[in-house]
């Protein structure tokens, strides 16, 4: 079975603001702020199966704070089993053997299964995903309670230094308070409805690959 699975919500619980752009479309791209979300309107993942289609067809996670085009995340759905997984861009590593299936909580090791499309939240230390929902007030509330039990300083946000600082242009940016989630705006920066709008264009489609 084909799932297609779109992306629909996306959380940044980093310390820093986030573009994500789709290699395979560049026509859709998000920018998402610190510790704040934005609706990608069901972009559908790109279908990946080794590195060099990670690298080149899947959403590629950037610091804006760099201004680097460089990535240190990937998003992408894997062919071989329709799960959305991620990569994180580490040096001399390969992208397809060390993906990761994103979990299905904030804190357990379980994985979400396929589903047609889900909200992702991407942490310090990991990438989970929820069955995606048209309710705002219930994605921030989901939001807020993992910034609040996150552990900082994991792979994820190791990666977003070490990526910028090769670049030659990252400064360290101080991790705001959990507490303080609640007043960031959440508020899309980008051309896709906020999620209390009901309407949405039809979502994204690409043929599976052969």
């Amino acid at each position: 079975m084909v799932w297609n699975t779109g992306c629909r919500m996306v959380g940044n619980g980093l310390n820093v603001g986030i573009n994500i752009q789709d290699y395979e479309d560049p026509h859709f791209a998000l920018t998402v702020p610190s510790l704040g979300s934005a609706d990608f309107n069901d972009v559908i993942f790109p279908w990946c199966s080794n590195s060099g289609e990670i690298a080149n067809k899947a959403f590629a996670v950037t610091n804006i704070v760099a201004g680097t085009r460089i990535p240190f995340l990937y998003l992408f759905q894997d062919y071989t089993n329709n799960r959305i997984a991620y990569s994180v861009q580490v040096a001399g590593q390969d992208l397809w053997a060390t993906r990761m299936f994103i979990g299905a909580g904030v804190k357990t090791a379980q994985t979400q299964p396929p589903l047609p499309s889900v909200d992702i939240f991407i942490m310090d230390n990991t990438v989970f995903g929820l069955p995606a929902t048209t309710n705002n007030a219930v994605f921030q509330q989901v939001f807020e309670d993992a910034i609040a039990v996150i552990t900082a300083g994991g792979a994820i946000v190791q990666a977003v230094g070490a990526i910028s600082a090769a670049a030659g242009a990252w400064a360290a940016v101080p991790a705001a308070p959990a507490a303080a989630a609640a007043a960031l705006s959440s508020t899309p920066t980008k051309t896709p409805p906020h999620p209390s709008t009901p309407t949405k264009t039809p979502p994204h489609r690409r043929p599976r690959p052969r």
